[in-house]
């Protein structure tokens, strides 16, 4: 089993120190304190160039919500096309809409997977929201252009979500289950038991202090890393 460590990144100085650790991958956002937002071009392709790890970047406009009106949606679409179209773009992008019924807007996750040439295409924790996360992941799995889903469980802390992410981990078809949210060196190895998952997401649990603008510990990465694969 293939076992993946991804870590948040919101700068070039976390970049770095994430490529001296044992991770496998970095999703790059901005404004960490609000949940994550899309980062900038500049910053997207210097990121890129420095980073020998895979580099998949947040689409998300604002914190306000994930239900995107059209004028929102249009925004999100253009700095796709932009990101695609930068000379060095990252491996993936990581996005996720709904309906005002708390559903996936299925007709917005399609016109992602048409604009987004060959980039990887992570569905984010606005799964996390859904009424029936059972029908999110039968929905997901009809779309082989979804790679991997960003998931809590639908709880605030992955380890309250473990059984939702148990049966998420069983039902997925091609979908890579990344658990995420309080992800720390003290319980991914109970989150890796109890939910049967191989990839796990971890944001401020590897800063200084477990703030979010502390420095990247890349000991603590590399700790983390070791337990996943006993």
């Amino acid at each position: 089993m293939v076992l993946t460590l991804e870590i948040i990144a919101t700068n070039l100085v976390d970049i770095a120190a994430i490529n001296q650790s044992k991770a496998d991958q970095i999703e790059l956002v901005n404004n960490l304190e609000l949940g994550g937002l899309s980062p900038s071009l500049e910053l997207i392709e210097a990121a890129v160039t420095l980073s020998k790890l895979p580099v998949n970047v947040m689409l998300r406009p604002h914190a306000n919500h994930f239900i995107y009106t059209q004028s929102e949606f249009e925004t999100i679409l253009t700095h796709l096309t932009k990101i695609k179209l930068l000379k060095q773009p990252p491996n993936g992008i990581v996005f996720g809409s709904l309906t005002k019924h708390n559903k996936i807007n299925e007709i917005q996750l399609q016109q992602i997977i048409e604009n987004k040439g060959d980039l990887d295409l992570i569905f984010h924790r606005a799964f996390d929201e859904l009424t029936n996360p059972i029908e999110g992941i039968e929905t997901l799995n009809k779309y082989d252009a979804v790679s991997g889903l960003l998931t809590s469980g639908t709880k605030a802390k992955a380890v309250d979500g473990v059984a939702i992410i148990q049966k998420l981990v069983a039902l997925s078809k091609s979908v890579k289950i990344m658990v995420g949210s309080g992800v720390s060196l003290q319980n991914i190895n109970t989150l890796k038991a109890a939910t049967g998952a191989n990839a796990f997401h971890i944001g401020t649990a590897v800063r200084k202090n477990s703030k979010v603008n502390g420095k990247i510990l890349m000991n603590e990465i590399d700790k983390i890393k070791a337990v996943l694969m006993e």
